[in-house]
């Protein structure tokens, strides 16, 4: 019967080890999920990129880019996290660290993203990785990330 979680609702509960997701009809406010402890392992395809996850509007913009589920997209330069290059998190519970206000599947649609080239994934507080390549995955259902999250 929950439909909204609040911004912040279970930040910097580490003792916050396991969590499911209503399956429709949620909203998820900013930082809710910040420093919890539910930590999972980084995982890789086959030929070796990082697998991660990664939030767009409705119409498939992250910072007003254009992405296309399948597609891949490189850039060229020195990538710094935070700043320049392809972001994503390896944990999909941090993505809702960066992404405001709004129902998944609605407002936000939350991808699975394959890094590699250049990655810089010195982050503290997160998952948080940013990578000079990114192929577009398939689009997660809330069921999806309720299972990557169980599966740890």
């Amino acid at each position: 019967s929950v439909t909204s979680i609040g911004n912040s609702a279970f930040a910097y509960c580490e003792s916050l080890t396991s969590i499911t997701i209503p399956n429709s009809g949620t909203s998820i406010g900013k930082h809710v999920f910040c420093e919890v402890g539910i930590k999972l392992p980084k995982k890789y395809t086959e030929d070796r990129r990082l697998i991660a996850y990664k939030a767009f509007n409705a119409d498939m913009t992250c910072r007003d880019f254009q992405y296309e589920e399948g597609e891949s997209y490189e850039m060229e330069g020195k990538i710094k996290l935070c700043e320049c290059g392809f972001h994503a998190c390896t944990n999909p519970l941090d993505v809702f660290n960066y992404y405001y206000d709004g129902e998944i599947g609605k407002d936000i649609y939350i991808h699975e993203v394959y890094l590699s080239g250049d990655i810089d994934e010195d982050n503290e507080y997160d998952s948080k990785v940013c990578a000079s390549k990114i192929e577009i995955g398939r689009r997660l259902t809330i069921k999806d990330i309720n299972e990557i999250i169980s599966n740890k």
